[in-house]
């Protein structure tokens, strides 16, 4: 839903999800903050993505994404300090990061969508 552009049923589905199974995986969160970032709910893009990296760093998944997303939501935030050492994590993780990369993950129907995401990201400094 959310790739589609269809951000609202995605988020509706997203909870649900959430609400039935309760011990859920870690991407759920991610999935959730990423699309509240889209949405402009910038506040709760954060909180999900912060779900989303301690769970991850209690189980050990990746962490990568997590920091991008937070990156971007602290950054829509005005909290640029935030954003940036978030941005440092991520070439800490992968000093090979770079957001050409990155946008060839981001396949949202809508390539704005993924624009609004990379924007975020160079105004945390994470190079071309």
């Amino acid at each position: 839903m959310g790739l589609s552009g269809r951000f609202d049923e995605a988020i509706a589905l997203i909870k649900k999800a959430m609400r039935l199974n309760p011990i859920y995986p870690p991407y759920y969160s991610r999935i959730l903050g990423a699309t509240f970032f889209l949405v402009g709910r910038y506040d709760e893009a954060v909180e999900e993505s912060k779900k989303a990296l301690e769970l991850n760093q209690k189980y050990g998944g990746p962490v990568l994404l997590d920091h991008l997303y937070l990156s971007a939501g602290y950054m829509e935030l005005g909290k640029e300090q935030e954003g940036r050492n978030h941005a440092a994590e991520v070439m800490r993780i992968n000093p090979k990061f770079t957001l050409g990369s990155f946008r060839k993950m981001l396949v949202y129907k809508d390539p704005a969508h993924a624009e609004r995401i990379l924007s975020a990201l160079r105004k945390a400094g994470l190079p071309e």
